[in-house]
């Protein structure tokens, strides 16, 4: 069993699930041909090397789980200022005097008032960017240095 960083292991992560896909696309489009047809490919084949891959993706995941425990606060966080900083993008800051169009009334205005308006969102949501480039930086520093046990798997 080999020893690489949890950088490597996350690449090698992505480049399996690409491929598990890229794989899955092709079973799917060339699973049921006409009678008759060539088959450009051997859906047996492919069923097998996908599962094969699926396997050591499984296992590669499994790794980087457990080479993550060092740092899952700091990813739990992360994901949930991501959330948070979604949550502010989303909510409506209308303030003042609108126009409201109801029932053909188009001289109609409404009062908007916000609690928190755009520029104390904005600004809330560039602090907590700067938290997230901090929390990334020392996630990417722990994933360069941190070594898993990986065997690949052959197919």
């Amino acid at each position: 069993m080999a020893k690489i960083s949890l950088a490597k292991a996350l690449k090698e992560k992505n480049r399996l699930a690409g491929q598990v896909k890229e794989l899955q696309g092709l079973i799917k489009a060339h699973n049921s041909y006409k009678d008759g047809s060539n088959r450009p490919f051997d859906v047996e084949v492919l069923m097998n090397t996908m599962e094969g891959k699926v396997r050591s993706l499984i296992s590669l995941k499994a790794a980087i789980q457990k080479g993550n425990a060092g740092i899952q606060e700091s990813l739990t966080e992360l994901a949930e200022y991501k959330s948070f900083i979604q949550f502010l993008r989303d909510m409506p800051t209308t303030e003042g005097e609108q126009n409201v169009n109801r029932y053909g009334d188009t001289d109609k205005t409404e009062k908007y008032i916000a609690v928190f308006g755009a520029a104390v969102l904005r600004e809330t949501i560039l602090e907590k960017e700067e938290e997230i480039v901090r929390l990334q930086d020392s996630i990417d520093e722990y994933n360069a240095t941190e070594q898993i046990n990986y065997q690949e798997a052959t197919y």
